[in-house]
């Protein structure tokens, strides 16, 4: 089981932070550059904590299909990555255009991008991790 959410964890991390270099590095910059006064500047972005956090949602994301849902399949997990890039994306997406100026879309395209972040992630667990 310990390898599985490993394999898993770091197969999940690696096709969010190749998605999340096309779409915020390339896809969603003009957005960005719209709203430059709310974001670091490049040199003072914290990489570091960037790929930490994004190892340990990946970690989280992929230990409770692992450890919490059952059976594993194909079908269990795209459901359960679903709800929860549903979740997360309503969450930052929405929630975030509640609070910043930021424009309507780039709140939706966030959502977007979590959604199917998400799905990607579910479908990997749902190739890798099948019940024994």
């Amino acid at each position: 089981m310990a390898k599985k959410l490993i394999i898993g964890t770091v197969s999940v991390w690696v096709v969010w932070f190749i998605m999340d270099f096309i779409i915020h590095g390339n896809l969603l910059m003009p957005l960005y550059d719209q709203t430059a006064s709310l974001w670091r500047p490049q040199a003072e972005m914290k990489m570091g904590l960037g790929i930490a956090v994004g190892l340990i949602c990946a970690g989280a994301f992929s230990a409770v299909y692992v450890l919490m849902i059952s059976p594993k399949s194909m079908q269990a997990a795209l459901k359960y990555a679903g709800l929860i890039g549903i979740a997360w994306g309503v969450g930052f997406g929405l929630g975030n255009y509640s609070y910043m100026p930021v424009p309507l879309s780039l709140a939706v395209y966030w959502f977007l991008a979590i959604f199917i972040e998400s799905l990607a992630a579910g479908a990997i667990l749902g190739f890798l991790v099948k019940d024994d």
